[in-house]
């Protein structure tokens, strides 16, 4: 199965052309074998050249957070970087300004795969629920409603049924398998309460029914249900309006309560603030008296021009004034306007506090009105109404209930009295309905037999088949991705092997992935993690890979001290140097 989402391009590299991108100043390879080794030592420009090839095939920038910020990819220096891929169906164009601004020329190839298949690492890092949401988007699978409708038509489900449980598969397949199984349940009740027996799986497939023990006395007793339970139906509707009502004259109740508690506290502020409100135009009166005497015998000062109270002033009881000569004893006088601020202070004091007694004074009178007035119904007795028409409802509520079942269970019996070959018939589509819903209950179940299951062997029965071929080819662990998402090689965890060992599990991955989705391209930095050894079989391995027909481009980038001359037909060198394509021989300087 190959992935049913975009459209899988066969990404066959054939040129490469990199200009002022993070560390490469210029590099130009024209691909001729399906194998690219990239060597070289560290700063050379490796995986500036990894970043660019993958820039230029998702579309995205590396190395930044945003778009926006794609300028700091730009060579020192340099004001214009520039990738060109050139692939067997379309040349793609990236350009990059200093100023941040990256302009895609031509589409990059429309693959979910290319991420994981130009950053192995990627996948190992996923979640186990990410990482099962991506293989099922690889097998183009999905859990989506209609998708899963198709499963379970083409499992022979009822598709009626199916359409019938349709929305509730929008809430997710479990909420649908367990809707389904309630299915299953209501319909082995219908069908007892039709049969009058328990319901069995044979014992439906060829039941037939019998008179039964209908009696005529049932009809009249049916009748006054039916009288019954729209007389209570009705009564409960009037209670449950009556109900809000009183309990709406509690709140009201409640409130009226809580206002008299406010206005009762500030009722009683009123003689405190009577007193305050008297002292404070004593006060007041004090310093008009004062203020007037004092303009009565103001000079201005001989030195300065401040206005002054004169000795006379201070004579007749007025503030002390400074004598000429500078007495030490003596104290400044007031002036008029420090007298007249003095005055305005006071004047806004009694002001203030003739308002909070006209506020108690108010509290006071409406508290008397709300006392003088009589409540209706006592707090008490509108909790004990409210727990009465409470009881009320629920009694009418159970006898409501009692009669519906009571009366369902004298239908079945009418059904089964009125016509044992209706009978029959009824009872054998509540078995159908069993049956139907039991096929898409188990469907959408968790066990193996389930769609789930089914899905998640579809996703990993072709993904390790691929990477026990692989382990085969190369020699390597067996790795294996588990039901449950985890990454196993040789049966140990992800997270136990080493560097290189993950390493080897990445690439085996990451060429399955290619593999599955068609994509046919793969690029495996950190290529010097492995030792001579590892090197060779993970060549070699991707020479068998090459020469089946099975890998278009394969780009292999490491520090390395030198790159072998007898490298396989498949294998194309190239050696970096500075940020630029350097000659083999310069390899080893």
């Amino acid at each position: 199965m190959r992935m049913d989402q975009g459209k899988a391009l066969r990404v066959n590299i054939r040129e490469i052309h990199v200009e002022n991108f993070l560390g490469i100043r210029y590099i130009a390879i024209n691909v001729d074998r399906p194998i690219v080794l990239v060597g070289g030592s560290n700063f050379s420009g490796k995986t500036s050249l990894r970043h660019a090839i993958s820039a230029a095939l998702t579309g995205n920038p590396v190395r930044v957070a945003l778009k926006k910020q794609s300028g700091m990819l730009v060579h020192e220096g340099a004001k214009v970087a520039r990738i060109r891929l050139v692939v067997d169906n379309s040349t793609i164009n990236v350009t990059i300004t200093a100023e941040g601004i990256q302009r895609t020329e031509a589409s990059a190839p429309d693959s979910a795969a290319m991420r994981y298949v130009i950053d192995p690492q990627r996948f190992a890092a996923l979640t186990p629920s990410e990482r099962r949401q991506y293989l099922f988007t690889l097998m183009g699978l999905s859990l989506t409603p209609d998708f899963i409708r198709e499963r379970l038509i083409s499992r022979g489900c009822d598709s009626a049924k199916v359409d019938e449980i349709l929305p509730v598969l929008r809430a997710g397949i479990e909420a649908a398998a367990k809707e389904a199984s309630q299915r299953v349940t209501e319909a082995r009740g219908a069908w007892r309460g039709v049969t009058g027996e328990n319901y069995g799986e044979k014992k439906a497939e060829n039941w037939q029914a019998e008179s039964g023990d209908w009696k005529p006395s049932n009809l009249a007793a049916m009748q006054e249900m039916c009288v019954r339970l729209e007389q209570n139906e009705r009564a409960l509707g009037e209670s449950q309006r009556k109900l809000g009502v009183v309990e709406h004259e509690q709140k009201q109740a409640d409130e009226r309560l809580a206002k008299i508690a406010s206005l009762r506290a500030k009722a009683r502020t009123h003689a405190k603030l009577s007193d305050a409100a008297n002292l404070a135009e004593e006060l007041l009166r004090d310093a008009q008296i004062m203020l007037d005497k004092a303009r009565a015998h103001e000079v201005p000062c001989p030195s300065c021009g401040t206005m002054l109270l004169s000795l006379p002033a201070r004579e007749a009881g007025g503030p002390p004034v400074l004598l000429p000569g500078g007495d030490e004893k003596a104290t400044p006088s007031p002036t008029i306007e420090g007298l007249e601020a003095d005055l305005k202070l006071r004047e806004e004091k009694l002001v203030a506090t003739r308002k909070d007694l006209e506020e108690a004074d108010r509290a006071a009178r409406e508290l008397h009105r709300l006392e003088d007035e009589k409540a209706t119904k006592t707090p008490e007795a509108l909790a004990h109404e409210i727990t009465e028409i409470q009881q009320r409802i629920e009694t009418l509520k159970l006898s409501i209930d009692k009669d519906r079942r009571q009366y369902t269970a004298f239908r079945g019996m009418l059904d089964l009295f009125e016509g044992a070959n209706t009978r029959t018939k009824i009872a054998a589509k509540h078995h159908a309905d069993v049956l139907a819903w039991h096929r898409i209950a188990t469907a959408l179940g968790p066990d193996d037999e389930g769609i789930p299951a089914e899905m998640l062997r579809e996703c990993l029965d072709p993904l390790n088949k691929r990477l026990r071929q692989s382990a085969e080819d190369t020699g390597w662990m067996e790795v294996q991705v588990t039901k449950d998402m985890a990454i196993l090689a040789n049966e140990r965890p992800y997270t136990l092997l080493s560097d290189s060992e993950q390493w080897r599990a990445d690439a085996q991955l990451a060429e399955a992935i290619a593999h599955l989705s068609g994509d046919r391209i793969l690029i495996l930095d950190r290529f010097d993690v492995l030792g001579d050894a590892g090197r060779s079989e993970a060549l070699g391995w991707l020479d068998i890979l090459a020469r089946e027909g099975e890998i278009d481009t394969a780009i292999v980038l490491g520090t390395l001290r030198t790159i072998s001359p007898s490298l396989p037909e498949t294998i194309q060198p190239v050696w970096l140097v500075n940020g630029e394509v350097g000659r083999l021989q310069e390899r080893a300087a």
